[in-house]
């Protein structure tokens, strides 16, 4: 164990950094009475780290939690989005075509996509958590989430044509 101080002086930031990531966890500390004391290999771990500067894309920083999709009606490529698996939202949307062949729920009133209507849509797509035994259900499948089931079947639904394709996919609606 060493003192904020020191993990600070190690890491090359302030002692203000040092208590901001042992309180968001990403720094392991223990505290006595008014003083943290930082676990040495946290602090070598976070060394070993790439460090990354400015602002984490779409305010997150595990960019594995990014995932990149195509909304798919049936062949027809609507719009690409970014869809956050940590959180479950989207992040960004990229239309690729006529809005013609876009799914009514995600578009604005001007007929453009928008982040919190993807993300709505998405939402509305996978199996609701009231349903009974859904977490028995979920868990003995291997997920948390009833989203993480839907984009492992490609947001495939009984009662329409629209998909997600996975970034670099060569899927077809066929």
């Amino acid at each position: 164990m060493i003192t904020t101080g020191e993990a600070a002086r190690r890491l090359d930031i302030s002692k203000r950094r040092v208590v901001a990531l042992i309180e968001s966890g990403d720094l392991t500390a223990q505290r006595f009475g008014h003083v943290w004391m930082v676990d040495e290999s946290s602090v070598a771990s976070r060394l070993e780290q790439p460090r990354l500067t400015g602002r984490p894309k779409l305010g997150e920083r595990d960019q594995s939690k990014l995932l990149r999709f195509t909304l798919m009606n049936k062949n027809y490529e609507v719009l690409n989005f970014t869809y956050n698996s940590r959180n479950h939202t989207v992040g960004e949307v990229q239309p690729l075509g006529k809005m013609a062949y876009a799914p009514l729920g995600i578009l604005s009133s001007p007929g453009h996509p928008t982040t919190a209507h993807a993300t709505e849509w998405i939402a509305n797509r996978y199996i609701p958590t009231i349903r009974p035994r859904l977490t028995e259900f979920l868990r003995e499948l291997g997920y948390n989430h009833p989203a993480q089931m839907m984009f492992a079947s490609f947001g495939l639904n009984l009662s329409d044509q629209y998909w997600f394709r996975p970034e670099g996919a060569s899927l077809n609606w066929h």
